[in-house]
């Protein structure tokens, strides 16, 4: 096919071609002898001016010779030029054979003028009239002899002419017959070219045509016809191979699309799809159903032909939001009969990244909301429980710990005192397991939250080790805590939790450590604080690292059995580090001990830290301790003062008269006693403010051991005149924070309920009010309402809130009725005097020294003494009369050198010796002292003889 074409238009173009060529042959004849008729036709009218120009040169010369020279000269002179110019012209526009005659006649011109007409002028040649003729016959031979060359001239032109003329008539004929021959025959091999690309190209291109409309009206299974040759039928082949896959693809489309049908139909799931126009264009069973249009016809319907008028808006701007946005959207919609479904909604796209449809889906959460409505009231179902259980649990334990505390602050015989022991300690193991289960309990729950506030972290770490140091001595081990220096001591956080990790892992650590050591290593990680926790206790296999923070769980069962405890300490550590926004790591190997270290972030401390404990400048000091690392711990510690320090492992190596103090492994007191500088015996592990402020009161010589009563009594004196309002319900809660007041010099009523309160209240003025929470006819929450929205005086009294329950949201319930503060029982020493120290008025200023006291000692509190005491309170009495006047001979010391700290130090001792014993009026002399600092003479003689009448009234009470 492909060379039949070739051949055929190849023919066409030689026949075109040749035609063309006959043309311009003799188109170019035809032209010559146009050109040659033209060239005669300007030579004959040359010709013809040249003999006009040669009869007006002889009329002149007639002219003159009849006039005898009158005629024009110029008129001849201009004749002549003209002339000459026509002959140039003739001779340019004639033919090589002419131009010899057309010589001769300007030679004979030449002579005309020259040898006629030129004497003529100068009258040389016609003297008289008679002589005119002959001059004239003279004339006209010579221009008959020109006439002749010219005629003759002109006749051999007129036939050149009359022959180049026939020649053009016979080109023009021999042109129209080339251009008829040529037109034919092109015209010829069209058509049989025409007559093959229909037989053989546009029948076979019909029939791929007429195929391809089949295969757009869906008919797949047509095929075109491929009789032609070469390329179409090629393209025949192509196209039966094009519908070939079409078909299969078409089929595979099918089987996917029934699937997709089946997948859409069967699944739980709504789904629809709606193009730009909102128009739907692909719904599923499913969502039919839920929107209640089973038998509706939806496809190319839009939501306001199908949904109540007050939907249709919301839903479009939800379609128009989804359009715009590059993510998924997220929502729950309320449908018809109730049901909540969880709905995604996304943009389709094409390649190009253009919308062109908005699909969704939609599942059915109703059941799930049930469930996890069920599944929510079970927890806070769980957490009541656990509130409820805590607060029955806590409330005997409340007065079983109070009571024990009360009971080791009398005079026991050693035996009583270890089965007293016994059972604080008990009491506090099954106050730390409710407090660890209540603890998982809000974790699981998302109700444990941190409480962020200002602290000194060095202290928190230390008074973790503290509670753990007995622990730790009586089976022998080495406790120490190393804070590094660049380690900030004053942050922002929750102190109670990292308190609470630290104790936990030190608790492990300690119970499963037999020899050795437990250090705590406090650093700087960056922006992060790092703990670590390292023993060399027992070690973990490695392959139960991973389980040990799960609840419940220990590395082995016999572990359980042999060092007990529930499991849930890591557990609830590991979960509170991860809400600090951090995690424990484990580094274990079995028989060489484990380290269990975490990282948290720290807030910067918006409040003033405390003041720093330091030594006097200059002031060296000597560390001696065996061991490395408690030695290396002590020398940081000092150093931290200003001081200088040394450090060695005996007191052989320096001599030690050399320094201001020396601070002492306790485990080498016997070879301190004979040293003449002052000692400060330590056993790990060591708080720092309480090394520097021993070191002081060495260097100072003030004694820190002074007599008092039991110590566990505080020094604290009272704040206030007004008594202190107790509301509770428990008759052995009752005793025990009465007890506690008491202790601190307040004086005490009870309040068995709320409505018992309200009646105390309008009749008495109270400083504080300690409020129970739960209790029989009125409630704490709901007499504290009372009280606030009362028009009593106790409007503005600050309330305390006492409860066993631990649960979040008690507090919050508590400020909101209208509370103050918020205590937990069992209520602890340090707590209690924090919310006395905060919430009690100031104490009143005392009266100058010389203005009788009105009450000397505390009433209550030496009643308390003798109740505790018995007969050993006069021994307590004596006790007191003979320690204190060394005190008040070194304060006068003290003043009289005007050493203000000093005076503030004993000042504060006596302070304490006095609030020991009731000894209120002096106790709030030496308060005063210790504020101001110094004391003057009168001060100093009052304070004796105020002592003397302190010490007498005691003795009588």
């Amino acid at each position: 096919m492909k060379l039949s074409v070739i051949g055929c238009v190849g023919a066409v173009v030689l026949v075109i071609v040749a035609m063309l060529v006959g043309l311009l042959s003799t188109l170019d004849d035809l032209e010559s002898t146009g050109a040659t008729q033209r060239q005669a036709g300007a030579w004959n009218r040359n010709s013809l001016e040249v003999e006009r120009g040669i009869v007006a040169l002889e009329a002149w010369a007639r002219t003159e010779t009849v006039t005898r020279g009158h005629a024009d000269k110029t008129v001849f002179r201009l004749a002549c030029e003209e002339l000459e110019r026509r002959i140039d012209k003739l001779v340019a526009t004639s033919e090589p054979w002419q131009r010899p005659e057309l010589e001769e006649v300007r030679r004979l011109v030449d002579a005309y003028v020259t040898e006629h007409v030129t004497p003529l002028l100068a009258r040389q040649s016609v003297k008289s009239r008679a002589e005119a003729p002959e001059a004239s016959a003279e004339g006209t031979r010579r221009l008959t002899a020109m006439n002749t060359l010219l005629v003759s001239q002109e006749r051999r032109q007129r036939v050149l002419v009359a022959e180049r003329y026939a020649e053009s008539t016979r080109l023009r004929t021999r042109l129209g017959n080339v251009a008829k021959g040529g037109a034919m025959g092109a015209v010829a091999l069209l058509f049989v070219f025409a007559f093959g690309a229909w037989r053989f190209a546009l029948v076979p291109i019909r029939g791929v045509a007429d195929s391809a409309g089949e295969v757009a009206r869906g008919r797949l299974d047509v095929r075109a016809p491929t009789t032609g040759a070469g390329e179409v039928r090629r393209l025949g082949e192509a196209f039966n191979a094009m519908a070939a896959a079409l078909e299969t693809r078409d089929e595979d489309l099918r089987v996917q699309t029934d699937r997709l049908h089946g997948l859409m139909e069967h699944t739980s799931a709504t789904v629809s799809v709606k193009d730009l126009e909102g128009r739907y264009v692909l719904v599923n069973r499913q969502w039919r159903e839920a929107s209640h249009l089973v038998d509706a016809d939806v496809i190319g319907r839009t939501d306001a032909e199908l949904f109540p008028a007050d939907m249709v808006p919301e839903v479009m701007e939800s379609d128009r939001q989804t359009a715009l946005a590059t993510a998924p959207v997220e929502f729950e919609r309320d449908i018809i009969d109730g049901r909540t479904f969880r709905m995604i909604k996304f943009a389709l796209r094409d390649p190009d990244g253009a919308v062109y449809g908005i699909a969704t889906m939609g599942t059915d959460v109703t059941e799930l909301k049930r469930v996890a409505a069920e599944a929510v009231a079970a927890s806070e179902s769980k957490s009541e429980f656990l509130a409820n259980m805590s607060h029955e649990i806590r409330t005997p334990l409340n007065g079983v710990i109070g009571m024990t505390e009360l009971l080791l602050d009398t005079e026991l015989t050693p035996l009583q005192r270890d089965y007293a022991t016994t059972a604080g300690t008990a009491g506090e193991a099954l106050l730390q397991v409710v407090n660890d289960v209540l603890d998982f309990s809000k974790i699981e729950a998302g109700k444990l939250e941190l409480d962020a506030s200002d602290f000194d972290l060095r202290t928190a770490v230390e008074d973790a080790c503290d509670l753990l140091a007995p622990q730790a001595h009586s089976k022998g081990l080495k406790l120490r805590a190393w804070m590094d220096s660049d380690v900030p001591n004053y942050v922002n956080g929750d102190r109670g939790r990292i308190t609470q990790v630290l104790i936990n892992l030190l608790s492990n650590a300690v119970k499963f450590t037999e020899t050795g050591e437990v250090l705590v290593r406090v650093v700087n990680d960056g922006d992060r604080v790092r703990f670590a926790v390292r023993d060399t206790g027992i070690g973990i296999a490695r392959n139960v690292q991973s389980t040990l923070f799960e609840a419940f769980t220990q590395a082995e069962s016999s572990t359980t059995r042999r060092f007990g405890g529930t499991g849930l300490g890591l557990a609830i550590s590991g979960r509170l580090v991860a809400l600090m926004g951090g995690g424990i790591d484990i580094d274990s190997r079995e028989g060489e001990g484990s380290t269990f270290a975490f990282a948290v972030r720290f807030d910067v401390a918006t409040t003033q830290p405390p003041v720093p404990v330091t030594l006097p400048a200059g002031t060296r000091v000597l560390v001696v301790e065996r061991d490395a690392t408690n030695r290396a711990i002590l020398e940081a510690h000092v150093r931290a003062t200003g001081a200088r320090v040394d450090a060695v492992p005996s007191l052989t190596s320096l001599p030690v008269d050399a320094y201001d103090a020396v601070v002492l492994d306790a485990t080498l007191w016997s070879q301190g006693k004979a040293i003449s500088v002052p000692v400060v015996p330590v056993q790990g592990p060591v708080r720092h403010r309480r090394l520097v402020e021993a070191l002081r009161d060495a260097i100072d010589g003030v004694r820190p051991d002074e007599p008092s009563a039991p110590a566990n009594v505080p020094e604290r004196a009272p704040q206030s005149v007004d008594p202190i309002l107790v509301v509770e319900d428990n008759a052995v809660n009752q005793r025990v924070i009465e007890a506690m007041l008491i202790q601190r010099g307040h004086r005490v009523e009870i309040a068995h309920n709320g409505r018992v309160a309200l009646d105390m209240l309008a009749e008495t003025r109270y400083a504080l009010i300690f409020m129970d929470c739960q209790m029989p006819e009125m409630d704490g929450y709901a007499a504290t309402a009372a009280i606030r929205a009362g028009d009593l005086p106790a409007r503005t009294m600050p309330i305390v809130a006492m409860t066993a329950n631990a649960i979040r949201g008690d507090r919050e319930r508590c400020l909101a009725v209208g509370m103050d503060d918020y205590l937990t029982k069992p209520l602890r020493p340090e707590a209690l005097d924090a919310a006395l120290d905060h919430w009690l008025p100031e104490p009143l200023e005392s009266a100058p020294a010389s203005a009788p006291l009105e009450r000397l000692i505390d009433d209550a509190r030496v009643q308390l003494l003798r109740t505790q005491f018995g007969a050993a309170f006069g021994e307590f009495v004596s006790l007191f009369g003979s320690s204190t006047p060394p005190i008040l001979a070194d304060l006068r010391a003290a003043a009289a050198t005007e050493d203000r700290d000093r005076v503030r130090r004993v000042a504060h001792s006596l302070k304490g010796a006095c609030m020991n014993v009731g000894a209120d009026a002096l106790a709030r002399f030496a308060l005063d002292l210790e504020r101001a600092q110094h004391a003057s003479e009168e001060e100093l003689d009052a304070l004796d003889q105020l002592f003397e009448q302190t010490h007498a009234s005691l003795a009588a009470a």
